[in-house]
């Protein structure tokens, strides 16, 4: 027994025709074409930046800065801190007291003060007045007393004094014979030494003073 297919028969469980939707019509169905595509899309449409990046120039008047936001700014950046700058003190000079000069006279020897002295033409036309038994002033009386006394000062310094007094007391009548003798002797034992003018100095004197010994002895 073979088995019939079951239809579905046009019975009151089945819907009407006449109560379907209608169908959509073309500008609708587009219309929601769109609105499904629009919904499904995400981010931004291709060159997005590059079109904003175009309008920013536009609209702001053609300005040199470029709109793009992949272009950073050029601005130089500082790394390193620069210390902050000191005031320094003003620099005051001042001004040192410059030394006065002072002309100091020159420092003269005993010889050539004693030089001096004796081609000093005020001092020797005074002890000319002396010597005229004239009377000189207080200043006048003055500078001789300081010269002479300056002068003899001098001469004892310099060893001069003994030498006048021993030409004033020298008197060749006084040598004798064995003086004479004695001072042959020393000259020629001086010939064979060498002595210095200081040595032979003192050596006349030595037998200078026997020699005036001998005479108050005698």
């Amino acid at each position: 027994m073979t088995r019939k297919r079951k239809e579905r028969s046009g019975g009151p469980l089945a819907i009407a025709k006449s109560d379907r939707k209608k169908r959509e019509t073309n500008t609708q169905a587009v219309e929601a074409r769109k609105h499904k595509r629009l919904k499904k899309r995400k981010g931004l449409a291709s060159g997005n930046k590059t079109t904003e990046a175009v309008k920013g120039k536009k609209g702001t008047g053609g300005s040199r800065k470029s709109g793009d936001p992949r272009v950073g700014s050029k601005a130089p950046i500082q790394l390193l801190t620069t210390p902050t700058p000191v005031a320094q003190p003003a620099i005051i000079k001042v001004k040192q007291p410059k030394a006065e000069v002072k002309s100091v006279a020159p420092v003269l020897t005993f010889e050539q003060e004693l030089d001096k002295l004796e081609n000093d033409a005020r001092l020797s036309g005074l002890l000319l007045r002396l010597d005229n038994n004239e009377v000189l002033n207080s200043d006048d009386q003055d500078y001789v007393d300081q010269g002479v006394e300056r002068h003899q000062f001098l001469l004892e310094e310099l060893g001069y004094a003994d030498d006048e007094e021993f030409e004033e007391d020298y008197d060749e009548d006084e040598w004798d014979e064995a003086m004479m003798a004695e001072l042959d002797a020393k000259s020629l034992q001086t010939n064979h030494e060498k002595l210095s003018e200081d040595e032979l100095y003192e050596r006349f004197l030595a037998t200078e003073k026997k020699l005036k010994n001998n005479d108050n002895e005698g």
